[in-house]
This record gives C-alpha cells, structure tokens and sequence, in this order.
C-alpha cells in the first residue's frame, strides 16, 4: 500500500509541474484567461466599394457615438494588412486590392466584411461598412465557469481521480 501512495504522490507532483510550467516550461493552462474573449468576433457583412479599390465605413462604439482618430486594419486572405484612420466623424477610407473577404479590425472587434467592386455588390449591400466597437461578448460560463479553469481544481480532480481508486483497492484480494 505504501507504493502506490509514492507512485501516487509522483503523479501529483509531475503533473502540477506540467501544470504549473514548472521545469518544463509555461504550460498552456496556467496562461489561459478565462472569460470573456477580448475581440468581439462580428457577423458578416456586404459592403459595396465606393470606388474599385476603395472601401469607406465608419467606426462607431455602443452607443453609437463616433470614435475618432482610431486605427483600423483590414486583412485579405494572403495576410495582407492595410491600415486606415478614422477622421473626426468616425469614418474611414481604406484602399483595397480588389474585392473579397476582410477581417476589419478595430480596438476590441473584428468584423468581416465581403467587399464587393462597384455595380456587382448584391442588393442588400451596404454603402459603407458600419463597425461597432466595443460590445460586450458573453460567453455561456454562468458564474462558477471560471472556477472550472483554475489550475488547483484540476489538478485536485486528477488527484483524486488517481489516489480515490488507489485508496479504494484491497489489493488484488478477492472475495
């Protein structure tokens, strides 16, 4: 019986190393940040180009008031960023190289908007890409989801998983 509690405290103690990117380096458990995530992920857009290569928006927060001066990215496919800043309104002008599919990145939000070239956009596309900054992104944690991370818990569950059924053999006994 003595044995298996070693072997059992050996486990413990190798596993919360890894846990704790002791030796072994950071581990990715110890840098994961519960939560909320810090870009708010947008839905899709259509926005048709106000001329072949250009594309216009504006850059508003929550409450719809217009955040100057910001810089703002697009990203094509291939990784290509192309940065723009908004004027005193909010609105932006970014040169693109053709129409597709960006990521539209601002402070906290990505959105991503399908860019069309002027006269093919569909009829519910947009004019001018509206980008709300700031919302607040919700994740379905309730509120002992943090908890569920914490590395003492898990390392705990898997002590107890390792030690309850140690402690719990009779030692090949049978009936």
């Amino acid at each position: 019986m003595g044995v298996r509690i070693k072997k059992t405290a050996i486990v413990f103690i190798c596993f919360t190393l890894v846990l704790h990117g002791g030796p072994l380096g950071a581990s990715p458990f110890t840098n994961r940040q519960p939560g909320p995530a810090k870009a708010n992920v947008q839905g899709i857009r259509d926005v048709a180009m106000v001329a072949a290569g250009t594309m216009r928006g504006q850059l508003v927060n929550r409450n719809g008031d217009p955040l100057a001066q910001t810089v703002i990215g697009l990203i094509d496919n291939a990784g290509k960023i192309t940065t723009s800043r908004t004027d005193s309104e909010g609105w932006f002008q970014a040169s693109v190289a053709r129409g597709g599919v960006y990521q539209l990145v601002a402070n906290d939000s990505v959105t991503i908007i399908r860019a069309w070239q002027p006269g093919t956009a569909p009829p519910g596309a947009a004019q001018s890409a509206l980008v709300v900054s700031d919302e607040t992104v919700v994740r379905g944690l309730g509120p002992f989801g943090k908890m569920l991370f914490h590395p003492w818990l898990i390392a705990g569950m898997a002590f107890a998983g390792i030690v309850v059924p140690l402690a719990l053999d009779d030692g090949g006994a049978s009936l």
